[in-house]
C-alpha cells in the first residue's frame, strides 16, 4: 500500500483553524486507515496563533494559498468552518 499527502511537514499552508484565514507550518501528518471508510488524511499544526493551542485539520480543509481557501469559503462555507 503507498498513502500520498498533498503538501509534507514544514509546507507552509491555509486553513481556518478558529474562524479566520491563517497560513501555518504543517508540524506533524496523521494518516488512518479504515477497512470500510478507507483513508483519511489529517494535518497538525502549533502555536499558529500565538497560543500553545495544536490544530489539526483534515486534508480537504487545507489550501495551498489563501486564494483558494477564500474560493472555497464563498462556495461552500459550512464545509470549512464547523
Amino acid at each position: 500500500m503507498t498513502i500520498e499527502t498533498k503538501y509534507n511537514i514544514g509546507c507552509e499552508v491555509w486553513g481556518i483553524p478558529n474562524g479566520k484565514p491563517l497560513k501555518m507550518p504543517i508540524a506533524r501528518i496523521y494518516v488512518k486507515v479504515h477497512k470500510i471508510s478507507g483513508i483519511s488524511i489529517s494535518y497538525e499544526f502549533d502555536n499558529v496563533d500565538d497560543t500553545d493551542r495544536t490544530y489539526r485539520l483534515s486534508e480537504y480543509m487545507v489550501f495551498p494559498t489563501k486564494e483558494e481557501l477564500l474560493k472555497v469559503c464563498s462556495y461552500d462555507k459550512e464545509r470549512i468552518v464547523r
